[in-house]
């Protein structure tokens, strides 16, 4: 599990999901970033916390992950709940869009 540290993103959680040159990965939520649709990030701009062993696993086999299972995962990792509605977060509230 990753922090975003820089950006109109900063303080989401996310995922992990893959690497690119150059010091980016791409990241993922299940929220407003799915696993179809992952943000490219700098690594510079991410604080990591905490490695999720089964989604790890699973990517490195070439595998999919829903974005249910994201979801559960980074809501395990933070000892939240795993429900948020659709197209938001925590940190949107208040913000216009």
């Amino acid at each position: 599990m990753v922090i975003s540290r820089a950006g109109r993103d900063r303080g989401e959680k996310y995922l992990v999901m893959g690497t690119l040159e150059g010091g980016f990965v791409l990241v993922a939520d299940g929220h407003r970033r799915p696993a179809e649709r992952p943000k490219k990030k700098n690594v510079k701009h991410l604080a990591v916390h905490e490695v999720v062993l089964a989604l790890r696993r699973k990517l490195a086999e070439g595998g999919r992950v829903s974005d249910e299972e994201l979801r559960a995962a980074l809501a395990a990792a933070s000892g939240e709940d795993a429900f948020r509605p659709e197209g938001g977060s925590q940190a949107d509230s208040g913000r216009a869009r």
